[in-house]
């Protein structure tokens, strides 16, 4: 998305989507979710370039960075949750890269973990 790159103008909301590459709808949600927007006396919809800038990096940072998973656990996408990989096999993949294999101990699916030696 080219949100920081918009310059200080008020955008319609046609050129705001054409601008950002992304559909009406998701403007409008973006909208119910406090982006900050203006109605002329026509009630047409304008965007200041610049506060959907700031607003799109303020949203942006409020993710959470992704925690390691801890040594010894995969995830298992069935259960949706980090399991114990109990006694895993080593795959060798290429250069450093291998693949630790094993079975989740609830569902018994097989739950995989790439680790760089």
């Amino acid at each position: 998305m080219r949100a920081p790159y918009l310059l200080s103008l008020r955008y319609p909301l046609p050129d705001l989507c054409s601008e950002l590459g992304v559909d009406a709808t998701t403007i409008h949600v973006w909208m119910r979710n406090g982006l900050p927007y203006e109605r002329d006396a026509r009630k047409h919809i304008h965007v200041h370039g610049r506060a959907v800038s700031n607003w799109i990096e303020s949203v942006r940072c409020k993710s959470s960075p992704k925690k390691p998973m801890p040594a010894g656990q995969a995830f298992c996408l069935r259960c949706r949750q980090s399991r114990e990989m109990s006694a895993p096999t080593q795959i060798y993949q290429s250069g450093k890269l291998r693949l630790l294999q094993s079975n989740c101990p609830v569902c018994g699916t097989k739950i995989n973990r790439s680790v760089v030696e």
